[in-house]
């Protein structure tokens, strides 16, 4: 009984989703200026909540110091031991909340490596008038990402080498302008208070969770129990948080799209965000690559292998995405709305990469492609034994 009510309450929901998804791509069917959504305010609220008790934590954990140490008060012994106690344990919680900017995942790559593809990345940094990325990094991954790295925090951009290769050269430059485009997309989760609050919350999430396995010693039992009640809070608020600002987060990815368009234009850019339905090769090209190679390198595998698949494959690839409607606590719309609503607009491509140019940059990241196939073929072995 309670397996099939699980399954009702689940099914309600989803279908709360698919509406509430359905009525974010028919507005920016309908206009490009969509507004935010009224409950992304309480997420706002809560964010500010989540920083205050931070710093409140912060603030008190300093006073409990100041009174161990008899900078503050006068304590006799045993105040001194309960305020020391107390000061460890706030100061050792901020500082484990503490939020990181630090995208180490990746190779990076410089501007003295590659010019060409530095030159590219600027290019289409000032059609977005958004700031250059302080960092670039490539990737192993069919990915790419746009987040902050360092202190203070700067853009970094991850462009996954698997990406690069398998999309053509305008595609490139619609997956380059998307991720560039969330620096002025009023994305909530990539910065300003809802970013910050959730950076905290993830670390605390991290550090609260238990680790290894249960030992039969009763205090290691009682130890990690505390830890799994204590992180169920920030893991709460984590998803509080984005359920809030989840359809904002979502209307942020639309307009990232339709400025990548601006810049590469309508076709590339919906045809890049199609291909997307075919990530799922990657492991196939791996284990092709490895054992039967016909192209120079994996990552020109997976492009054939995308470039000759049948349009009734990619039909049916388009479908089982398109069943899979997604909770607006994830950060993506589905990509068969996206391809869309791109593709109710049209634009002319503002930044052109040639196939020359496009063979330059290639050459540029040439010295990347055998370490990072390697380790994407070190992780694929261990992952499926």
């Amino acid at each position: 009984m309670t397996g099939r009510a699980g399954s009702q309450l689940s099914k309600i929901w989803q279908g709360i989703a698919d509406r509430q998804a359905a009525e974010i791509r028919d507005a920016f069917l309908v206009s490009q200026n969509v507004g935010t959504s009224s409950r992304s305010i309480l997420g706002y609220v809560l964010a500010v909540l989540v920083i205050l008790l931070a710093l409140v934590m912060g603030g008190l954990g300093l006073w409990f110091a100041l009174r161990t140490l008899g900078l503050v008060g006068h304590l006799n012994g045993i105040e001194r031991v309960v305020s020391g106690f107390c000061a460890v344990i706030l100061l050792g919680i901020v500082w484990m909340a503490r939020p990181r900017f630090d995208l180490s995942w990746g190779r990076p790559i410089t501007a003295q490596e590659a010019p060409e593809f530095y030159a590219l990345i600027n290019e289409v940094a000032q059609q977005l008038r958004v700031q250059m990325p302080r960092r670039v990094t490539l990737l192993l991954s069919v990915n790419a990402f746009m987040g902050r790295s360092g202190f203070p925090p700067q853009p970094a951009l991850g462009y996954g080498l698997p990406l690069w290769f398998a999309m053509h050269p305008q595609e490139r430059v619609a997956i380059l302008a998307h991720e560039l485009a969330h620096e002025r997309n009023n994305d909530p989760t990539r910065g300003g208070l809802v970013g910050l609050a959730l950076n905290i919350l993830a670390q605390l999430m991290y550090v609260l969770r238990p680790e290894g396995q249960v030992s039969g010693d009763i205090i290691d039992l009682f130890t990690k129990m505390l830890q799994w009640l204590f992180s169920r809070i920030p893991l709460v608020l984590y998803g509080g948080l984005l359920q809030l600002v989840g359809a904002d987060q979502q209307r942020a990815e639309y307009r990232a799209d339709l400025l990548a368009a601006e810049v590469a234009g309508t076709e590339a850019t919906s045809a890049a965000l199609d291909k997307l339905h075919l990530a799922g090769l990657y492991e196939s090209a791996l284990h092709k690559h490895r054992h039967q190679p016909e192209r120079p390198h994996v990552f020109l595998e997976l492009r054939h292998m995308w470039d000759t698949m049948s349009q009734d494959d990619r039909q049916k690839r388009r479908d089982e995405y398109g069943q899979m409607r997604l909770r607006l606590d994830d950060s993506h719309p589905p990509t068969v709305d996206r391809v869309r609503v791109v593709q109710a607009y049209h634009y002319e491509p503002k930044v052109i990469l040639t196939e020359e140019r496009a063979a330059r940059i290639d050459a540029e990241l040439a010295p990347f492609i055998g370490p990072l196939a390697d380790e994407a073929y070190d992780l694929y072995r261990e992952y499926h034994g």
